[in-house]
């Protein structure tokens, strides 16, 4: 009889660890269609002619997309934290080590913009400021005629738009990740 009840509890940890990964997987795949919508936004808002035609920059766009994936998985981090800490530390480790990859030091990176999101009144502004100077760090970006145009905190400003749009997504993220 223990052992069919320890047979039981095995399986239900079993089950446990699985949803674990289940959540973790789910915000990593939020995190990709998030970035990949959010690093279109920032493409296509400089140039509406090439827009019109079809000739947005594929290499471009790639090449804003981890930056971008990065800046919402600390963004993740910050929202699961004391909700789902387990949750948050295995997307932690992971940002951590893609942070690494990247030749950035990983606790600088990632604790600046958790304190920021913390301690600065308005998350949001941290997360607009952050995507911001992701995309103004990446070499291909500095080519385009956008790089000269400040954020506006407009809604006639598409990535402002954009980058609302994603931390609203990620909010739901988190929020359908705690249940």
């Amino acid at each position: 009889m223990q052992e069919k009840q320890k047979g039981r509890i095995v399986a239900v940890e079993g089950d446990d660890a699985m949803a674990k990964e289940t959540r973790l997987d789910y915000c990593n795949r939020m995190i990709g269609e998030i970035a990949t919508d959010l690093s279109q936004a920032y493409v296509q808002d400089g140039d509406f002619l090439s827009l019109y035609l079809g000739q947005i920059s594929t290499p471009l766009q790639l090449s804003l997309f981890q930056p971008l994936a990065l800046e919402l998985s600390v963004f993740l981090i910050y929202l699961l934290k004391g909700q789902q800490n387990e949750l948050a530390d295995s997307l932690r480790s992971a940002t951590a080590e893609t942070v690494r990859d990247m030749g950035l030091e990983d606790a600088k990176f990632i604790d600046e913009r958790l304190d920021c999101y913390a301690n600065q009144g308005n998350p949001l502004d941290c997360f607009t400021d952050f995507c911001q100077k992701a995309v103004d760090a990446d070499a291909h970006h500095l080519n385009m005629e956008m790089n000269d145009k400040p954020i506006r905190h407009a809604i006639n400003d598409r990535r402002f738009v954009a980058i609302h749009e994603a931390a609203s997504r990620m909010e739901q993220v988190a929020r359908d990740s705690i249940g």
